[in-house]
């Protein structure tokens, strides 16, 4: 017999295993304790096509598509009106038919996973929740209930975090146990308990942030749950991820999946114990930071690539610890091993520092870049400004480290003049790396804004498409939901709708970033260039905004140009004058000079400091799609992601 079977199910992505559910099969595996995952997500989009299963990965997540799916499987008498679901969540009708067959997959899909689980006879079967997981997860556990009644059950995940978690338990009583908060001990703890029949009636004999059938009890019952977290992140095992390849080895995938490896150095985020950014609630009430040593980074590093013969790694963590950034990554740019890494980092990185990154064979980076305007960015507390953020994004580009980055839009207290300003200068860097899109801001659960609503002005409730999926009532689906919406707003949910007198900067930033997207992936993306040829600065510029096709700069003018590499204010630029070049200029001789330079549209002057903007000729190549080290799937060209209309409706 199994001692523990773990399911990961849809709509966790395929492309890369699951770095929860490896590191509780090394933490079990330590105490001597059987178990095996099962991936479910695989078998799943083998069932229905990895198109139409991405498609659904891919759409807005808080459409709930995915959770949409299995709330049939996982509550067959609760029947609400699809037609009201569809309109919510703005679902083509020629796209509801294919969804429809997708929901009755999913039910007959749990009916035969379930029993292959039963008939594998495990003791305990487990499910790791994370966005659109929950339903599946619900809806599997539930099934194997009714088949076999011995076998404990038990969810965790980020969708058991707080209040979610005590919902879930209260409202699902198929489900045994919920774990609340961070599992790597309790997990190994609860299970050894209960296959040794060690948890009695008595509340203090369970591991401190499980919850147990006897807090449905009136005795018991808890009001906020405990929620557990490790301290010492070195005595975490390594993850084991054997099992997700065996099940890709053995798909009939196989051949379009280019997987990656998760890596996590650390916990928290560092800049949000400092401040909380408006809109983020990733860390839930685990905010506290903490990292690996270097040591055992390097080691997990050298064991998962040895093990698994990958060398593209996605670093889980929310931030990129300054200590990791410099004495980390100068070991592993020293290895023999070169790594393929993306890091989640802040935006306000040195040159120095984003060339370390890519010796250390840092590929992709995700720096936190949501806004290009200083009073949106304060808004959000980002602590970073437009000038660092533009800074960083040439750099990047110089190096060759691919960015990913999104614009938000529709905060709380922005006004439509700053982008009416920010569509005036856009253009000057369109040769950068553009944002994936223009994103309306969502009201997460755990963020400041669902934390302290009155303070933003908002009047938040949940998505009405909890409505749809979840048999609750209002109280039930407050506490269990992680997506608010804002009852104060107009209930336009389209940019296009909006009168364009009332958000006319909004609309044209979001047209030049959909321009900008198309020229930039385009064979001949703009560009501009710059070199030293004869003592001389020659400037290529391709850009629509160009003046000049060629530009030579100058004694004076070559050396300002250059100094405002980083972006300075005057005062710092007659400073570096005279530090770098023993000149002493006077402030409206350099003045002057900038402002010539601003009008041939090759510098910019952004949060009262001027930037240059040209790089390098030499520049590096970004790497491609293909390469992320997140992993990759090859589904064709056969554009079945707008199928569901993939898409971030700004509203």
């Amino acid at each position: 017999m199994l001692d523990v079977c773990f399911i990961l199910m849809p709509y966790a992505a395929i492309e890369r295993p699951s770095i929860a559910i490896g590191l509780l099969k090394s933490s079990l595996k330590q105490k001597g304790i059987k178990s095996k995952v099962v991936y479910a997500n695989i078998k799943f989009a083998e069932k229905i096509g990895l198109n139409w299963y991405e498609s659904i990965d891919y759409r807005l997540p808080s459409d709930l598509l995915g959770e949409w799916t299995f709330s049939e499987a996982a509550f067959p008498d609760f029947n609400p009106n699809p037609e009201d679901y569809f309109k919510c969540i703005n679902l083509d009708k020629s796209k509801q038919n294919i969804l429809w067959k997708i929901r009755d997959s999913a039910t007959k899909f749990i009916d035969n996973l379930a029993q292959q689980i039963v008939n594998m006879q495990p003791k305990i079967v487990s499910c790791s929740s994370t966005f659109q997981q929950h339903c599946s997860s619900l809806a599997i556990l539930r099934r194997i209930r009714e088949l076999n009644p011995n076998i404990t059950t038990i969810m965790g995940g980020a969708n058991c975090e707080s209040e979610m978690g005590l919902t879930t338990h209260q409202m699902f009583s198929w489900i045994d146990y919920v774990i609340s908060g961070e599992g790597d001990n309790i997990f190994p703890e609860l299970c050894q308990l209960i296959l040794t029949g060690g948890i009695s009636s008595n509340s203090n004999t369970l591991p401190y942030g499980v919850l147990a059938p006897l807090h449905r009890d009136k005795a018991h019952f808890v009001l906020q749950p405990p929620r557990a977290t490790v301290d010492y992140l070195d005595n975490i095992p390594i993850p084991d991820y054997d099992d997700y390849f065996d099940a890709l080895n053995k798909s009939s995938l196989k051949g379009i999946v280019d997987p990656g490896l998760l890596i996590e150095t650390s916990r928290g985020c560092w800049w949000g114990q400092k401040s909380h950014c408006t809109f983020c609630g990733l860390n839930g009430d685990g905010m506290t930071y903490r990292s690996k040593s270097i040591n055992r980074v390097v080691e997990e590093f050298f064991e998962l690539s040895r093990r698994y013969g990958i060398y593209k790694f996605s670093v889980v963590d929310n931030i990129l610890s300054m200590q990791h950034l410099e004495e980390l990554l100068p070991i592993l740019a020293e290895q023999k091993e070169k790594y393929q890494l993306f890091y989640e980092t802040k935006s306000n990185l040195t040159r120095r520092q984003v060339k370390k990154l890519v010796q250390a064979g840092v590929i992709w980076i995700q720096p936190g870049i949501e806004a290009l305007d200083d009073s949106v960015l304060k808004l959000m507390k980002k602590g970073t400004t437009t000038a660092i953020n533009v800074q960083l994004l040439k750099w990047c580009r110089e190096y060759g480290l691919r960015v990913a980055w999104n614009m938000l839009c529709r905060l709380p207290g922005e006004l439509d003049q700053w982008y009416l300003e920010m569509a005036k200068w856009l253009p000057l860097i369109i040769h950068l790396q553009p944002p994936s899109g223009l994103s309306r801001v969502q009201y997460h659960r755990f963020s400041p804004y669902c934390e302290h609503p009155d303070e933003f002005g908002l009047n938040l409730s949940p998505s009405p498409n909890y409505n749809y999926v979840y048999p609750l009532s209002l109280k039930d689906i407050k506490n269990i939901c992680y997506y608010f919406d804002d009852n104060s707003e107009s209930d336009i949910d389209d940019l296009s709708l909006l009168k364009t007198e009332k958000r006319s900067g909004l609309k044209k930033v979001q047209k030049f970033v959909s321009q900008w997207n198309q020229v930039f992936q385009s064979d001949s993306p703009p560009s501009l260039l710059m070199s030293i040829q004869d003592e001389e600065l020659k400037i290529l510029d391709t850009r629509p905004c160009a003046l000049y096709r060629s530009l030579t700069l100058t004694d004076l003018h070559q050396k300002i140009y250059l100094i405002c590499d980083r972006a300075l204010t005057l005062k710092e630029i007659l400073r570096e004058l005279s530090k770098q070049y023993n000149l002493y200029c006077s402030l409206d001789e350099v003045q002057l000079i900038l402002n010539e330079l601003q009008k041939l549209n090759i510098i910019i002057k952004i949060s009262n400091r001027f930037l240059s903007l040209a790089i390098s000729e030499n520049m590096s190549c970004l790497c491609s799609f293909e390469e992320n080290p997140s992993g990759y799937t090859y589904i064709g060209n056969d554009d079945e992601y707008a199928v569901f209309g993939i898409q971030e409706r700004l509203g």
